[in-house]
Order: structure tokens, then C-alpha cells, then sequence
């Protein structure tokens, strides 16, 4: 082969190994990658985050007959043993109560209102009514409606900030969010804007911070509820 077709051999392979080069450039570099994985790593921190502070609320709404007159009644219930009970009115009101897992009776001091709600959840401490004489029959009251849902759980986020707060629960925290190695997180439960729970570490100087906001109903440490925003940060 003559020198001419050498150098023209040479060029093809060089050109070849010129665009190879730029494709892995591109592919490993590019920032459209990049988006993605920061994406996926934003998705999964809020999921596992609101996965790991969520608990079931159970809410029953109750309509007392007008023939009833005590202010303190109790109100029968089945199969909550492991909860705890929080009675409110229809104004979201907090109304005195205690609940007997044992005899599965509901007391509470409804100050007159013929309407309450009462609701369960394993987060629910239970309250310090004492217990009155009346038991209401089932012809004495009416279970309206009833609901099921997950929310998050103010106690539960509070654990979760104590453990991201030492270096080994944090890092133990990564490993079961199956998070990047090089990946750091953070994360706050904003109530209002004087009331927050926050889990931070320091960002070193010059890294980019993405972030992520949802809002959530929560169940306060109180058995209360209320919407609150749940950010994720990471970087």
C-alpha cells in the first residue's frame, strides 16, 4: 500500500476513535443525564421519606339522638385495641375523650353538640377524660359515614429527623433509601411559617441544591390535624 493510502487509512481510524470519544463524552457528561438523575433521586427521597412517616387515620362521624342529655357519653367501637382516639366537632373543635380499648367504648365530652367525629390512629395518644355512666345503646346513636386514609405523621417525622441527625443514622438512613453513594438529602416539614421540623446537614460550597415540595395532610402530636408542606432537598 502506497504512503497516500496509509494517511488515508490513518485519518478514517482517527476520525472513528474522534467520534467515539465525543459520543461517551456526550453520553456520560451530558446534562439532560444529569436532570434525570437528580429527578429519580428527588422522587425517591420524597417517596421513601412520606413512605416512612405515614400512618393510618381513621375517622367516624357520629349523630347523637336528641333524646340524649348527658354531656359525657361513651360510644361503642370494634376492633381499634392498638389505637388511640381523638373526638372533635364539626368545626374541627378538640373535644374532651378517652378510649377504652378493653371495653371498646369511646367517652367523651361532647358540651353539647349532637355531631362529633371521632378519629383512630396508632399516633394517637390517649386522652385523660375520666369515664362517664352512660354508654349510649346503637338506637341512641348513628355512624353517618366513615373514612380511611395514610397521612403523615408529625411523631414519625420527628423520629426520622432524631435518626438523620447522627452521622450513623444518616448514614443508615441513605442505605435504605437506596440513595447514590455521592448523594446527600435533607428534609423539613413546614406547618406554618413559624412551626417546622427540620433534618439538615451543610452543604459544602460551590454544589447546586435541588429541591422538591408536596403538601401533605399530617396528624399532629396532639391527635389535630391539618395540611403541611413536606420538602426534600438534595445535593
Amino acid at each position: 500500500m502506497n504512503k497516500r493510502g496509509l494517511e488515508h487509512v490513518e485519518f478514517i481510524v482517527s476520525f472513528v476513535f474522534f467520534v467515539g470519544f465525543l459520543l461517551f463524552a456526550l453520553y456520560f457528561f451530558s446534562p439532560l443525564k444529569g436532570d434525570r438523575i437528580v429527578d429519580s433521586t428527588l422522587f425517591y427521597t420524597m417517596d421513601e421519606i412520606s413512605a416512612n412517616t405515614s400512618v393510618a387515620l381513621e375517622s367516624l362521624s357520629v349523630v347523637i339522638g336528641p333524646e340524649v342529655s348527658a354531656p359525657v357519653v361513651g360510644i361503642r367501637v370494634d376492633d381499634r385495641q392498638d389505637k388511640g382516639a381523638y373526638v372533635e366537632n364539626s368545626a374541627g373543635r378538640k373535644l374532651p375523650s378517652h378510649f377504652n380499648p378493653l371495653r371498646e367504648i369511646v367517652f367523651t365530652d361532647r358540651m353539647g353538640e349532637r355531631f362529633v367525629i371521632i378519629k383512630f390512629s396508632q399516633d394517637i395518644e390517649q386522652g385523660t377524660l375520666g369515664e362517664g355512666n352512660i354508654v349510649l345503646d346503637s338506637e341512641n346513636y348513628t355512624v353517618s359515614s366513615s373514612d380511611s386514609r395514610k397521612v403523615i405523621s408529625e411523631k414519625r417525622v420527628i423520629e426520622l429527623a432524631n435518626t438523620y441527625s447522627t452521622e450513623e443514622g444518616y448514614i443508615s438512613l441513605k442505605k435504605e433509601f437506596n440513595l447514590p453513594s455521592r448523594a446527600n438529602f435533607g428534609f423539613a416539614l413546614i406547618i406554618s411559617d413559624s412551626e417546622r421540623i427540620e433534618a439538615k446537614r451543610d452543604v459544602p460550597a460551590g454544589l447546586e441544591v435541588f429541591s422538591q415540595r408536596e403538601r401533605f395532610e399530617i396528624l399532629r402530636s396532639d391527635g389535630s390535624s391539618k395540611f403541611a408542606d413536606l420538602e426534600v432537598r438534595v445535593w
